[in-house]
């Protein structure tokens, strides 16, 4: 019976020394320079591999160019000198005489702020268009304060998927150009179509979910999307029956002539009683972890985490896309094995990565969606994969559940048949970006892996989501000067330290398009429109702009917006005017909050508020408003009790009891870290680990095999300085891969390390 949990693969591979995912992947470091302008790459040896092709492409290029072939096995270093600042370059490392062991980066030298990002279409259940109203214009407002223009349709889950298409179709036919991708809310109606088994069970063989039917503008009902030939019922489950005239597509390939234009991503919670009964709490659950997610109040460590429980598995090595993906987002050094459930509940992850023999709600090795019903893992991104709950849309599905659960997650993703391609999320591009990358991956990647040309690839979540965001600016004012002939704005700066300036935007209304006002950033936090007055003005939007570096270069990163309908104290002089709001982390464990005021004019005190979330804030003290006549004015306060990240904010209160807010800053507490080393690898009979501490503490460490099963425990004391811990009585250890994990008692911080058996 267990056996029947597994893919089955249907090609054995020629290998040399490869016998892990990671032996498939290049590690690509990137260095540039603006002196002279240029990118470096560096990576990794493969054992297998005796030279390297070296390629390079634009952006929206469909092919890469061969910039080197056949380069020595010992060179692994190449500069490419012919690039330009301002423009972003995909390179990819391959071996030269195998394709499918590769690396990709997209990289580059300040790439320009993205101000307009196009245009969504939100397709939304209209079982919560009064239930989720509030949730909805505040997800769509957080979607125009970061540049997308977006349009909304109500649809029937009854309703069929060919209609929810004429409704895509024909706003891409109005705004061919503009409109980027489609967002569906709820449980829209799920096209399937097709005669495939992507897990390779033949009880699993008929038609899939194949939300791709609704990017796919190029290909039409007469090529492609037809329900006229299949006739097929083998499938276990009736949902995967395809029949003549019953809705379900005939397609099991993407045409000949599609060409993916729309990115598409979906967010059902529909049946998932075994984390809530009730879908429309965990729709609006899903939004309100978004929101705190866009707008930096809930942040994730840039690192990523692998759980491997399927090895090379005949050369399908389904993990490299963690290992691949995840060393040009986060850099390799921040990417380790490790165990899924339980390190994500332990660290924070931008990016998680699970494989294991699969069943409709759960995974061997990984968990079941029984485990997504804590709200303690922590991981923005993440996929998974195994055999059956590809096919998601069944109760309690596991690819459903990360975005179901209470915890962090966003996006899901069932990565390995076919191969995901996420690089260009580095240089600041939304996740659907990369899903086009992926689902219309002709031949421009490699590996594309088994079913690349499938209709049933899927992004469950919201396709709009980066990886890189930022505090916005807050409380924009507005009021006219000169007779009514022009208006200045003032806002609160970001609280992000590395901000550089502001942009300042202007629409007639919150649905029309964004005009830019100043093409230079302006580096305070006031700005004057002399091109209209007050009541012809319309909105106005602010957003701070920083200089982004990431794995692969730099980028002008903008945040989300602020905009002046949000404050309903707008066009009035406010009794006071905080000038900056900031704090620090103490080493007692105490935060001191700092603010500076300007203009102090009746004012009674300054109420001090705490949240844990960034949501719900309590009061935790007051500050008197000083009586001198002094034009600025310097306060401070400390919080006795903060937790390891907590956010504030000030409300400043006049005597008349009217109030106003400050911006809210975070402040996060550093944990004691410990320097660690863990070697020889390969090792044979023992290993040694060097533990630098600050403190006293006891550490567990625990050594796994590559299916994550336990082979060794120990426990250990460990004193301040330097300390040196040996396992031994390794050598009945099989060769192959194993995961050491160090977890220090007192401060609660784990490490993982990947180590070789000789």
């Amino acid at each position: 019976l267990l056996s029947a949990l597994f893919c089955i693969a249907f090609f054995t591979q020629i290998t040399f020394a490869q016998t892990t995912a990671t032996d498939l992947v290049f590690n690509i470091e990137v260095t540039t320079s603006n002196v002279l302008p240029s990118i470096t790459l560096k990576w990794n040896k493969q054992a297998s591999v005796t030279s390297y092709n070296i390629l390079k492409k634009n952006r929206t290029s469909k092919t890469f160019t061969m910039l080197a072939s056949n380069v020595s096995v010992n060179d692994t270093v190449f500069t490419d000198n012919n690039v330009v600042v301002g423009t972003g370059y995909e390179y990819c490392i391959q071996s030269a005489s195998d394709v499918n062991i590769s690396g990709y980066v997209y990289a580059g030298m300040q790439l320009p702020e993205v101000h307009q990002a196009g245009e969504l279409l939100l397709i939304i259940d209209n079982t919560y268009q009064l239930s989720a109203s509030f949730e909805l214009e505040a997800y769509k407002l957080d979607l125009i304060k970061e540049g997308w223009k977006v349009s909304t349709s109500f649809v029937s889950r009854t309703q069929s998927a060919a209609s929810v298409k004429q409704l895509i179709t024909a706003k891409y036919n109005q705004n061919p150009t503009t409109l980027k991708g489609v967002i569906l809310l709820g449980h829209v109606p799920i096209p399937y179509s097709g005669n495939i088994a992507p897990d390779a069970h033949s009880d699993h063989i008929g038609a899939w979910p194949c939300d791709m039917y609704y990017g796919d503008i190029n290909s039409t009902t007469s090529d492609n999307w037809t329900d006229i030939t299949l006739n097929t019922s083998s499938a276990t489950d009736p949902r995967n029956h395809n029949t003549i005239g019953d809705g379900k597509f005939d397609a099991s390939n993407k045409a000949t002539t599609s060409a993916v234009k729309l990115f598409v991503g979906r967010v059902d919670v529909y049946n998932m009683p075994a984390i809530n009964t009730d879908d429309t709490f965990l729709f609006k659950q899903y939004l309100a972890k978004n929101h705190a997610y866009r707008c930096g109040a809930k942040k994730f460590r840039q690192k990523g985490i692998v759980d491997d429980n399927f090895g090379y598995f005949a050369g399908e090595a389904f993990a490299q896309n963690g290992w691949r993906n995840f060393s040009s987002l986060v850099g390799s050094s921040n990417v380790s094995a490790g165990d899924y459930i339980t390190d994500t509940k332990t660290n924070s992850y931008i990016w998680s990565y699970a494989c294991g023999p699969g069943w409709y709600t759960g995974a061997q090795g990984i968990g079941t969606t029984n485990d997504f019903t804590s709200n303690q893992m922590q991981s923005a991104f993440t996929m998974i994969y195994g055999s059956y709950f590809g096919d998601w849309d069944n109760q309690n599905n596991f690819l459903r559940a990360p975005i179901a659960s209470p915890s962090a997650s966003l996006v899901s993703i069932w990565g390995g048949r076919p191969n995901w391609f996420l690089h260009t999320m580095a240089m600041g591009e939304p996740i659907g970006y990369s899903y086009i990358n992926s689902v219309d991956n002709a031949n421009t990647y490699f590996p594309k892996g088994f079913y690349a040309n499938k209709v049933h690839q899927n992004l469950q979540g919201d396709p709009s989501l980066k990886m890189y965001v930022f505090e916005a600016p807050s409380n924009v004012f507005t009021a006219s000067i000169d007779n009514d002939t022009k208006v200045q704005l003032n806002w609160t700066a970001s609280p992000d330290p590395n901000v550089i300036g502001y942009y300042v935007y202007r629409a007639t209304s919150i649905d029309d398009d964004f005009t830019l006002l100043n093409p230079t950033y302006v580096t305070s936090t006031e700005f004057v429109d002399v091109s209209q007055g007050l009541n012809t003005a319309g909105i106005y939007m602010v957003r701070a702009v920083k200089l982004e570096t990431s794995t692969t270069g730099t980028f002008y990163n903008l945040s989300p917006g602020a905009t002046s309908l949000e404050n309903p104290m707008t066009a009035t002089v406010l009794p006071v005017t905080i000038s900056s709001f900031n704090g620090y982390a103490n080493t007692n464990s105490t935060n001191t909050l700092y603010w500076d005021v300007k203009n102090e004019t009746n004012v009674a005190s300054y109420q001090v508020e705490r949240s844990v979330n960034g949501q719900a804030f309590e009061s935790i003290g007051a500050v008197e408003a000083k009586t001198n006549a002094s034009n600025e004015n310097s306060y401070s306060f400390v919080d006795a009790n903060p937790s390891m990240e907590t956010s504030y904010r000030l409300k400043n209160v006049d005597i008349d009891a009217k109030s106003a807010y400050s911006n809210i800053i975070v402040l996060r507490r550093a944990a004691i870290k410990a320097d660690i080393a863990v070697y020889p690898s390969p090792f044979s009979s023992y290993l040694n680990i060097v533990y630098s501490s600050e403190i006293t503490s006891t550490l567990s460490v625990q050594v796994r095999d590559i299916s994550g099963k336990i082979v060794m425990t120990q426990q250990a004391t460990v004193a301040e300085g330097q300390n040196n811990i040996r396992l031994s009585d390794l050598d009945k250890l099989t060769k192959g891969l194993y995961i050491v994990v160090v977890t220090d008692s007192e401060t609660n911080e784990k490490n993982v390390f990947k180590v070789m058996k000789e």
